[in-house]
Parts: structure tokens; C-alpha cells; sequence
């Protein structure tokens, strides 16, 4: 036995395709999708601003190589919003080593691992650097 009848899908499906029903819902998700994206622009904003660019100057990091440690810390911040702390730690590592590869320093990946709280645990730090060289 269906849960509906058809009548009332048909019925409901044009209720909410009128274009009043359309134009209120659109508006409502758009100010939370503004407001949702806001949030997560100025997070990432101030982690770098507070943290980060800090980390570096003190490293004289310069240019454009500051884009490589900024991205490295966005897509920590991004996992961090989507990862529990166990999980987290493990893309944190992984993400490490990703921008080990890239050629970042790992003294300053550490520096930025510990504003996040994750300790950089490598086992194949002397691999990953040998095979750049």
C-alpha cells in the first residue's frame, strides 16, 4: 500500500512549483547560503591572519610561496569542519605530506599543524625528502 496516493503527489509537486512557493523558498536558502558562506570565508581569514601569516614571518617566508602554506592551511581548516578529531588527525597527516611533496618546509608544516592541535607524526620524512632530491 503506498504511503500517498497519487492525487495528492501530483497535488502537492504543483503546490510547490508554483512560482510564489519557489521564489520564498529560493530567497530564504539564499541569505542562509550567504550567511553559511560568510562564516566559513572569515574563519579561514582569521586563522591565517592571526596565526598563520604570523608563523611565517617568523620562518621570513615571502611571496608567493605564502599561497602554498595558505592553501595548506585552508584545506586544514576544511577537514577540520568535517572530520572528527580522530579522523581529523589522519587527513592533517596525509594533507602534510602532500604539501611535503609540494616542497614546503616541514619545520613550518609542524608550526601550522600545532595551531590546529595535530601533532605531524612522519615515518617517511627522510623517503619524501631523498626523492625530491
Amino acid at each position: 500500500m503506498p504511503r500517498k496516493n497519487t492525487e495528492k503527489k501530483i497535488r502537492d509537486w504543483s503546490i510547490s512549483y508554483e512560482p510564489d512557493n519557489i521564489s520564498r523558498v529560493i530567497e530564504s536558502k539564499k541569505e542562509l547560503s550567504k550567511l553559511s558562506l560568510y562564516t566559513k570565508f572569515k574563519e579561514i581569514d582569521e586563522a591565517y591572519e592571526n596565526r598563520v601569516s604570523r608563523i611565517l614571518d617568523s620562518y621570513g617566508v615571502h611571496g608567493a610561496v605564502r599561497g602554498l602554506y595558505r592553501s595548506f592551511m585552508e584545506e586544514l581548516v576544511r577537514a577540520k569542519n568535517t572530520y572528527g578529531s580522530k579522523s581529523f588527525n589522519m587527513k592533517a597527516t596525509a594533507l602534510a605530506q602532500k604539501y611535503l611533496y609540494y616542497g614546503c618546509s616541514e619545520e613550518i608544516i609542524r608550526s601550522i599543524l600545532s595551531v590546529f592541535g595535530v601533532e605531524l607524526i612522519l615515518k617517511t620524512t627522510r623517503i619524501i625528502t631523498m626523492g625530491l632530491g
